[in-house]
Parts: structure tokens; C-alpha cells; sequence
């Protein structure tokens, strides 16, 4: 499958993000990185994130796969809850609880990957594949 312009658009958001990553503004001595650079090596992958959601949830949709469906509303979820914290964490540090919910949404990817992959095999008492 060819890329498209939104796959090489991605691909450049990546690019971007590693050279804005080793950039020597990028503080990584400090504890809080000062603003407004703290917001820049984060653009690139908040392209990525929405971008790899918006993929995943367009081809789900397209072949009814529910597996892909619930994981990229998990991506998207994720990115609803890290934007706060990125943009308004060093104002309001209350705003870091956020995280929690976003990893809620990464464990809520692994659970659907692991119920889907796997099943429980009541011959054997062992998991098996699908």
C-alpha cells in the first residue's frame, strides 16, 4: 500500500520530532524544561498520535473491525488527556493527574490486543491463540 501524503506527512512529523528531541534547547538536565520550548519537540508527536489514531480508526471503520475501532478511540482518548498536561502542566501541576488516565488508556489497548489474541483453552487450563 502506498503512502499517501498523509503517511509521508507523518513520516516528516517524525523527522521533525527527532531533530527537535537532540536540539540542545531541549533541557534535558532540567526537571521542567523551560517554556515555551517545552511545547515545541511535543507538536510533532501529538501529529503523530492524532494521526496514527485518525489512520487506525479510518481503516477500522472501513473493514467493521470493532478490535481497531475500540483501539484507536484508545489512541485518541490517550491524546485528549496528555494535550492538557502538555500545554498547560507547568501552569497547573494538578493538570499531571491527567496522565493517569492516560495510561488507563494504553492498559485499556493491551486488555482488547490480549482478549483478542488470546482465549482461555478449557481442555488444557492454558492460554492459546486464537
Amino acid at each position: 500500500m502506498p503512502l499517501g501524503g498523509f503517511g509521508a506527512l507523518l513520516l516528516a512529523a517524525a523527522a521533525v520530532r527527532f531533530v527537535l528531541m537532540a536540539a540542545a534547547q531541549n533541557g534535558r538536565n532540567l526537571v521542567a524544561r523551560p517554556q515555551p520550548w517545552s511545547i515545541e519537540p511535543n507538536r510533532p508527536l501529538l501529529c503523530l498520535g492524532l494521526g496514527v489514531a485518525l489512520l487506525n480508526l479510518r481503516e477500522a471503520v472501513a473493514r467493521a473491525d470493532q478490535v481497531f475501532v475500540r483501539i484507536g478511540g484508545c489512541i485518541l482518548s490517550s491524546f485528549v488527556f496528555f494535550m492538557p498536561v502538555l500545554l498547560l502542566g507547568q501552569r497547573f501541576c494538578l493538570l499531571g493527574m491527567l496522565m493517569i488516565f492516560n495510561t488507563l488508556a494504553y492498559l485499556a489497548m493491551a486488555a482488547i490486543v490480549y482478549a483478542t489474541c488470546f482465549r482461555w483453552d478449557t481442555r488444557r487450563s492454558t492460554l492459546a491463540p486464537s
